[in-house]
Parts: structure tokens; sequence; C-alpha cells
């Protein structure tokens, strides 16, 4: 079918009473997952705690790579209504214990608890949303749920922080109270496919098989899942890297010269266009991809992000920084130029976001959830590694070390190409 108006797509498409409450949930429960990892590692500070503060954090993410494929398995075969609802109650309760009690091991399993519920609900969710989704449009439904994401951290980071000035832990507390609450808008929502009935007996004697059952290696092991695992990995490790951005920026700024005065109002501009770039290329791209190939998108999206790098890398290099900036703020047509490149580069790399996750969900059949869930396990993962390699880089080599890591592990994603 083909797209007539805006209005077609907006409204008649994804304004669905389905949707809308999808959507809302979505973006609840990343607000509250992102400020929960930004917070956290300050709430252990508080009490003292950081130098065991690496278990207690990262046992969230053990239990999410460790669960998560199996729990999304579970909602292939049961469906994904009672395992959200579930999730959001694991979750909403561990969170109250969070804030209330303060011993070390106590905050190590309320995490690993907190843990559990994203594992049940990661993989559910997004499958959730493609099933309610128009057919036929799977790149194009992923983007509009990744812009809710991008929503939800938004949302989540400015608030998380403001909370956290003004009540402290108590804002875990509001965590768990919006968690419990968002779960009732799951309730008006019906499974659909064909599931097994749900009953308590025949739920653990299926948990406990895909535990233990070997089989259940043959789907993560095979050639495709492992490349789009790679890939998922190589960029998700580059996106941890964001958690230095302040001294990412305090060392760009080291190297500019003395009582040099940034272009404020034309970064804001080159800002807002960029988030402009990023909005239309994730609904652009997805609906491209939909109607012509996957793999020619993400070469598109891999010579969109090597340009990126490439520029900052040369920047940085050749200590260029002054002199592109008085470029700019001059309107020479090497800085304009500069500038169009950038904001060209972000709308092709906006595609390595929703193309590889409709990839995936083209291969998945059944295992919709299954597949998804792996994703977001192996992003997990990544993030833990490449918080401790972007640390150390930054440390010892600075921004152009970090330039390097960054162009091997794109190299690494880019093995979903082969």
């Amino acid at each position: 079918m083909e797209i007539s108006s805006l209005k077609e797509v907006l409204f008649d498409l994804y304004l669905k009473p389905a949707l809308i409450l999808i959507g809302i949930y979505q973006i609840i429960v990343t607000a509250i997952f992102t400020a929960q990892q930004l917070l956290l590692a300050a709430y252990l500070d508080e009490l003292n705690l950081l130098t065991i503060s690496g278990f207690i954090i990262g046992v969230y993410f053990l239990f999410w790579f460790l669960l998560g494929p199996i729990f999304a398995t579970l909602s292939d075969i049961y469906g994904r209504k009672f395992l959200l609802i579930s999730s959001n109650w694991i979750s909403g309760l561990a969170f109250l214990v969070l804030s209330i009690i303060t011993e070390p091991i106590i905050l190590f399993f309320m995490n690993g608890l907190i843990g559990i519920g994203t594992a049940i609900r990661i993989g559910s969710i997004i499958a959730f949303w493609i099933q309610y989704s128009p057919k036929n449009r799977k790149g194009e439904s992923i983007a509009y749920i990744n812009i809710l994401i991008g929503v939800g951290g938004v949302f989540g980071t400015i608030f998380g922080f403001t909370l956290w000035i003004l009540v402290k832990e108590l804002v875990f507390i509001i965590f768990g109270i919006l968690l419990l609450i968002s779960s009732f808008l799951i309730f008006p929502l019906k499974d659909l496919g064909n599931y097994a009935t749900f009953n308590w007996p025949s739920f653990l004697k299926t948990f406990q098989q895909l535990v233990s059952r070997e089989t259940q290696l043959s789907f993560f092991l095979s050639k495709q899942m492992i490349q789009i695992s790679l890939h998922w990995f190589g960029l998700s490790a580059i996106v941890s890297f964001g958690t230095y951005l302040i001294p990412i920026i305090k060392l760009f700024l080291d190297e500019l010269p003395s009582r040099f005065l940034l272009p404020l109002p034309i970064i804001i501009i080159i800002g807002i266009l960029s988030i402009i770039s990023i909005g239309l290329g994730l609904v652009i791209w997805g609906r491209i991809s939909d109607n012509w190939k996957r793999k020619p998108v993400l070469i598109i999206g891999y010579l969109g992000i090597f340009t990126i790098v490439s520029i900052f890398f040369i920047v940085l290099q050749f200590d260029l920084t002054t002199i592109l900036i008085n470029d700019i703020i001059s309107l020479n047509p090497s800085g304009i130029g500069i500038i169009l490149i950038f904001l060209a580069s972000i709308l092709a790399a906006v595609s390595l976001i929703p193309v590889p996750i409709a990839w995936i969900t083209d291969l998945a059949g059944d295992d919709l959830a299954k597949a998804i869930s792996l994703r977001q396990a192996v992003i997990g993962m990544a993030t833990i590694v490449g918080t401790i390699i972007g640390g150390y880089v930054l440390a010892i080599y600075g921004n152009t070390g970090l330039m390097v890591v960054i162009f091997l592990f794109l190299l690494l994603s880019a093995i979903i190409l082969l």
C-alpha cells in the first residue's frame, strides 16, 4: 500500500489505541531505566559503596544477558501480556526495597531483580509493538518505537537528575510506583497470535527445559545471528563511550586557545538540525528498507558513520579545531561544507538503528521476541565492555585514541555486511 499523505502514516496507521498504550508504556519504562542506570552509581557513592558498585551495577546486566533470551522464548510460546505485567511488578517492588534498605547484599539482590524484570520485558515489548503495527512496515514501525525510546531516554535523563537533586534516594520509590501504575496500560491489550494456554506448572517446566536445553544454542550460534550480534556489540560499545561525554568535552575544550569563545548559537542550531536529521532518518531509512533491501541501506549507514568519525579524527589529529570553528563562525564555504557533510552523514548513519532490528525480525519467524532479546542482551554486555575500554583509552590516549578505538569497533560491527 502506498503512502498518500502524512495523515495516513501518523493517524490512520499508527494512532491506534493499542499502539498509543504501548507507546506511552515504552516511554515510561525507558525513562525509568535510563535514569536508574545514571543514578544508581550516584546513590552507591552516597552510601560509600563505590568500591563495590561494579558488582551491584553489573548484576543487572548479568541477569539481563543470561535470562533475556529465555524469557523472550517464553513470550513466543505463552504470549507477551502476562510477562510484561509481571516485569513491571518485579522491577517496581525491587525499586521500592532498593530505596529503603541500604545493606550491600540487599542492594545487590534488588538490582538483580530489576535486571530480571528487564530480561522479562525487553524482548516482549518490541515484539508486541511489531505485532500491532501495520503489516509489511517493519522498518518503519521499528523507527517509530526507536523515536519513542529516544523520547523516554531524554525525559528520564532530565527528570531523573532533577528528582535526584530534589529528593535523592526517594527517586527510586517514585520509579517503583510508576512501574506498578504503568503495568495497567498493558491490561486492555490482547495477545495477537496462537499461544499456549498459560498455567504455572507448564510455564515453569518450559522455563527449566529452556535453561538446560542444548538445542537452545542452535538459534544463537547460527551464522546470521552471530553476525548480527557482533554488529550490535560493536555499535553498542561505541554508544557506551557516551558515558564519558563530560571528560570528552573537557579534553576538547582544553585543546582550544585560552579565552576562545565558542559560537554557542551556531552550536545550538547544528544540534537542532542534527536532532531533526536523526528523527527524519529513522523513519525514512526504515521505510526505504521495507521497500528495497536491508543490506544496501546498511552500507549507506556505515558510509555515514565512517565519515563522521573520520571528520573528528582528522580535526583532532591535525589540530584543526580552531580553524574549523573560525570557518564556521565566518560562514566560509569550507565551514558550511563541513556542516552540510556532517548533517548528511548523521542522516545516513541513523539507518543503523532501525534496519538491523527489521532484518532480525525478517529472520526470526516464530522466535521474534527471542531474537530481539538477544540484541538487548548483547547491548548490555557491550555497554560493560565499552565503558571499561573507553575509560582506559580516554585517560591514556585522549580523544584521538578514542577515535581509533571507535574505528576498530565499527569494523567489527560491519561484519553484518559479509
